[in-house]
């Protein structure tokens, strides 16, 4: 009786460790289980927004491709304007040679008439002087006190100013920070909008780098002393200049003969 006692506990003891350790090496288990559950849910999140980081991906590419093929047609109709505009320059650029042979022709002619106009001078010289005698025997010849000559003549062209005689003419400007007219130093005018171009919103002026017009420049367009709108210089050669429009900026139709300025 007294040898089963220890047997038993011992039993007793072994039965309780393998129990315990069986509900340790669950309890493992469980803890495992759940971590790779948790593992699993946060790499399926992960591959759900890497999904959708492609997709964006994809769709800025899409966009990209897009914006960049109507730079490229707005580039391209840029080159066919500017080549168009070169030709102008050059039909132009020979009328004004011709011009300037026919100007050189009549000066010659000029100086060939140089010595008529000099016996002209002479008869008109003599003129004047009978002219001067004429009214000098007028002016004796006059009874009454009447008014001088020079006044009867500024009353006469006073009646023609409004408001009578003593009016006066005021001229004024208002002043608008618009810009500085671009000039052309090649003919000295003001340079204007010389093409439209609605589909590709550009535009040409009648000035380039001669006149200050480079890449990048940008440019008001002026009409009645008002902004209508703005544009950036995308190509330029000496004489002449394509600017692309700035929809935000552009408040009327872009119309050729409309001034370009610059701060």
């Amino acid at each position: 009786m007294n040898k089963r006692g220890p047997v038993v506990l011992l039993v007793t003891l072994i039965s309780a460790l393998s129990l315990l350790l069986i509900f340790f090496l669950y309890n493992s288990k469980e803890l495992e289980r759940k971590a790779r559950m948790q593992k699993e849910t946060e790499l399926s999140q992960k591959m759900s927004e890497l999904s959708e980081k492609e997709t964006e991906l994809t769709d800025l590419k899409k966009q990209k491709e897009e914006t960049e093929q109507r730079l490229n047609d707005t580039l391209s109709g840029l080159e066919a304007t500017l080549k168009k505009a070169d030709e102008s320059a050059k039909i132009l650029s020979e009328k004004i040679q011709a011009l300037t042979d026919e100007k050189e022709a009549l000066k010659k002619e000029l100086e060939a008439k140089a010595s008529q106009i000099d016996e002209l001078s002479d008869k008109i010289t003599a003129l004047e002087r009978d002219k001067s005698d004429l009214l000098s025997n007028l002016k004796g010849l006059q009874a009454d006190k009447e008014t001088p000559l020079y006044e009867k003549i500024q009353k006469k062209q006073e009646k023609k100013l409004p408001g009578g005689p003593g009016a006066k003419i005021l001229y004024s400007l208002d002043t608008i920070k618009l810009g500085k007219i671009v000039v052309q130093k090649s003919s000295g005018r003001p340079s204007e909008v010389t093409y439209v171009d609605k589909i590709y919103g550009f535009i040409v002026v009648s000035a380039g780098t001669r006149d200050g017009l480079l890449k990048d420049s940008v440019v008001n367009i002026i009409r009645d002393n008002q902004l209508i709108g703005k544009a950036v210089v995308q190509k330029a050669n000496e004489n002449l200049a394509a600017a692309i429009l700035l929809p935000e900026w552009t408040q009327q139709d872009i119309q050729p003969g409309d001034l370009i300025t610059r701060y």
